[in-house]
């Protein structure tokens, strides 16, 4: 997609091999909590991590969920971030993805 409308609403996924599953899966950008951050903050750095752009939290998912609590005590936060398209940054990342990285949708 082309940045022509910067307040329209997507969804950013990452699309990563899994060796457990022996394929490439589509995800949502996620990670693991450091010691001296909040949920929040590493949203926002997991994010940029994975993806390039930065983003502001406009909201986080009141509980964890927990995935598979009869294995493990892992859980998950939603953290819902909003991508401003119209800042240079953003827009370089998009523009560069789609030459180097094959950026799909």
């Amino acid at each position: 997609n082309d940045v022509d409308d910067p307040t329209k609403d997507e969804i950013v996924c990452v699309k990563q091999f899994r060796p457990p599953v022996d394929a490439y899966t589509i995800e949502l950008p996620a990670g693991l909590i450091d010691a001296d951050e909040d949920v929040a903050s590493a949203a926002t750095r997991e994010f940029e991590e994975e993806t390039g752009y930065v983003g502001e939290v406009a909201s986080v998912s009141p509980n964890a969920s927990y995935l598979s609590p009869g294995l493990t005590n892992e859980s998950a936060s939603l953290v819902r971030l909003e991508v401003d398209m119209t800042l240079d940054r953003n827009i370089r990342n998009h523009e560069s993805r789609k030459l180097s990285d094959g950026l799909e949708g």
